[in-house]
């Protein structure tokens, strides 16, 4: 049996003019490409970007399903946009994957961004100190703020510098995903600390960002791996303690307009299934 994996968005605010038809609808979908494209889960990434670029409407099925929410199947990379020292140093941007995966997204159905300056489960990124959410140095840290200006600049909707053709433009952004579990992935390490202080500050240069190319845009909080049933887990507890209650502290309400679960958990029922009907207790927390 296939599983379904849901989104569950927290809105604190709205924004003027923004349907409240999408806002007040609890329906959303992680990643939503797959079936009836893509008939196993083994199939490569690789293959599955090709064979959404095929599809002339990769998003029918999700509209006609009543879908109001998705977070595509891919983050918006740095290293996938600026791949080469030649792309920072010149300014370069490849968005070809990024314009295929949310710029095909139909009306009435709203995309959650998320925007990653790490490959997921990687740490080699000579921007960043080995571990850690701190830049190597300024110039990095500067050449990641741009590329947030530029690809919020290109989905806003707003007339400048837009993606060709864009009809639903994103503004709701998500700074990260699962920030908790990374970089340490990336070294292999999970005794050294979570570095909260450096996400702290990654969050606030990316809000900012995202709010001097859309004012009007709302930001999403790194989402919370942390969801039942892992609150016993140690790794899981680590994260709570020592990543997101400081990090939450130390923004003092600030930069953040969502807060996001990852809530896991097997949609079979039996003895570990149905995992859905105890969200309240994360919920609550």
């Amino acid at each position: 049996m296939k599983t379904l994996q849901i989104i569950m968005i927290v809105i604190l605010t709205s924004i003027p003019g923004f349907s409240q038809e999408f806002e007040d609808s609890p329906f959303g979908i992680a990643g939503a490409f797959s079936r009836p494209f893509i008939e196993s889960d083994s199939v490569s990434y690789e293959e599955i970007l090709r064979k959404f670029h095929e599809v002339k409407e990769p998003y029918k099925h999700v509209q006609d399903i009543g879908i109001k929410w998705i977070r595509p199947g891919t983050d918006i990379y740095w290293q996938a946009v600026q791949p080469t020292p030649e792309h920072m140093k010149n300014g370069i941007f490849d968005w070809s994957c990024t314009d295929d995966l949310y710029g095909r997204v139909l009306s009435g159905v709203n995309t959650l961004g998320t925007i990653d300056a790490l490959l997921w489960g990687v740490n080699t990124d000579p921007a960043f100190k080995p571990g850690t959410w701190e830049f190597a140095n300024d110039e990095a840290e500067s050449g990641y703020i741009q590329f947030v200006e530029e690809a919020v600049e290109r989905y806003d909707g707003d007339g400048n510098r837009d993606m060709p053709g864009l009809e639903n433009p994103i503004k709701y952004w998500q700074i990260g995903n699962e920030p908790a579990l990374r970089p340490l992935q990336g070294i292999g390490d999970f005794s050294k600390r979570l570095d909260w202080k450096g996400f702290s500050h990654l969050v606030e240069i990316s809000y900012q960002a995202i709010k001097k190319s859309d004012p009007e845009a709302k930001i999403a909080l790194a989402g919370l791996a942390a969801g039942y049933p892992l609150l016993n887990d140690t790794i899981a507890v680590r994260e709570l303690d020592e990543f997101y209650i400081p990090l939450i502290q130390d923004l003092s309400g600030r930069y953040i307009d969502v807060f996001d679960i990852h809530y896991y958990g097997d949609s079979r029922k039996g003895s570990d299934g149905w995992r859905w009907q105890e969200m309240r207790s994360i919920y609550n927390w």
